[in-house]
């Protein structure tokens, strides 16, 4: 009878094992959600990651590859916005999850991306400006994919560093929906664009 009374015991304590292994497989099985962004990235053209810094002749074409992918879940009408600010005004500018504020908006691109799908821009770009004294630069016009942007007057200090004046693109990913345009929260930022060559 003692016997009978431990296997009755037992009994119980394996009901509970059950239960719970039961338990923890189901959560298991239920789909968990994917994470839902919007990865954006930059390659040159040989679809490598750039240069930390790109040395710029004034009145030459160069091109970076921006590159998207919708993460998202659904399928999104994009928005990329470049902006264009010299060293201290990238330093100074907001990051994170909240856009480059006080950076002009010199060029917008919008295209569709169907679920997981990925887009590849082109974008190239030309310097056009004169330097206003030995220390300091201005940009005065860009030709962004053969459309001039003009009244840029953007000065920057000369680097004593990289020894030429510097500038950075950032790239701003936006998803217009219902007529308004809200910031995904993905951006990058192109290499320093060190103007040394044509001032």
């Amino acid at each position: 009878m003692p016997q009978a009374h431990k296997n009755k015991s037992i009994i119980p304590i394996l009901i509970s094992v059950i239960v719970l292994v039961a338990g923890v497989a189901y959560i298991f099985s239920i789909p968990q959600p994917s994470p839902s962004y919007f990865p954006l990235w930059i390659l040159d053209t040989n679809g490598l990651v750039p240069d930390v810094v790109e040395n710029i002749v004034l009145n030459q074409t160069y091109s970076l590859i921006i590159m998207a992918q919708n993460k998202m879940g659904l399928p999104k009408r994009c928005m990329i916005e470049a902006k264009l600010g010299n060293k201290s005004m990238i330093i100074s500018s907001a990051k994170g999850a909240k856009p480059f504020m006080g950076l002009p908006v010199i060029w917008t691109y919008e295209f569709n991306l169907s679920r997981n799908e990925e887009s590849k821009i082109t974008f190239q770009f030309k310097f056009q400006g004169n330097q206003i004294d030995a220390d300091n630069f201005s940009i005065d016009q860009i030709e962004i994919n053969n459309f001039s942007v003009n009244s840029i007057n953007l000065t920057s200090t000369r680097d004593p560093e990289l020894e030429g004046f510097v500038y950075q693109f950032v790239f701003e990913l936006w998803l217009l929906e219902n007529d308004s345009a809200n910031f995904s929260g993905s951006w990058v930022s192109s290499p320093f664009l060190n103007v040394t060559s044509g001032t």
